[in-house]
């Protein structure tokens, strides 16, 4: 609450709504990662092993197979940091539309049709894949590396999802299609990247192609 609620306002004074996500963003990951360091020096294991009897446990308690536990065990930090950044995001669109109204320093969160990340995310992508032909690469007892890269990924996707979604809502515009078709569009395109990447990788080829012609 303290760091989405009272630290975004003030970054937004002073930050872009993009840096000011980010950071907060990265501040909830944080803390969270130091909670659960807590609980598991707590419970006398490392940052892992709490985390993995954890999963395991819930698995069970819903009748899952223990792979499933070893799964989220090694793509929990993935999880983590998607989901704090969608709250971050939350909490400064809500934050710079309520702002902007009250201080002239906060600007308003820019239309979705017009949302461009900075270029030099793609090394983002870039990392990820590296790591992955590492890890395949290397023979390890313990692929780090090649959940490292997996994780990354994850968390890549997310990124360019937002510039894929912002790219076809640049379309909609274009086409001048009515709001319930607009919403029937974004629905298709979330549904679609639940089995194939699609719409992330048209936010991707983005940052090169420049899809909506922006300045």
């Amino acid at each position: 609450l303290a760091i989405a609620g009272l630290l975004s306002p003030w970054l937004l004074r002073r930050l872009s709504a993009f840096q000011a996500a980010a950071l907060v963003a990265f501040l909830l990951s944080a803390t969270e990662v130091g909670a659960l360091m807590l609980l598991a020096s707590g419970a006398g294991m490392g940052l892992s092993e709490y985390v993995l009897t954890g999963a395991r446990e819930m698995v069970g308690l819903v009748g899952m197979a223990e792979e499933y536990g070893d799964i989220f065990a090694t793509s929990w930090p993935a999880m983590l940091v998607v989901l704090n950044m969608f709250a971050a995001l939350f909490t400064v669109v809500a934050a710079s539309t309520a702002g902007s109204r009250l201080d002239p320093r906060i600007e308003p969160f820019p239309a979705l049709a017009d949302v461009d990340l900075d270029p030099r995310l793609v090394l983002l992508a870039i990392g990820s894949i590296a790591l992955l032909a590492v890890g395949r690469l290397t023979a390890t007892s313990v692929p780090v590396i090649e959940v490292l890269g997996m994780n990354l990924l994850v968390v890549t996707r997310m990124v360019f999802l937002l510039q894929g979604v912002a790219v076809f809502a640049g379309l909609y515009r274009r086409a001048n299609l009515s709001r319930p078709v607009r919403a029937m569009g974004f629905a298709l395109l979330g549904a679609t990247e639940m089995f194939v990447p699609a719409v992330s990788l048209t936010g991707l080829a983005d940052v090169w192609l420049n899809l909506r012609r922006l300045p």
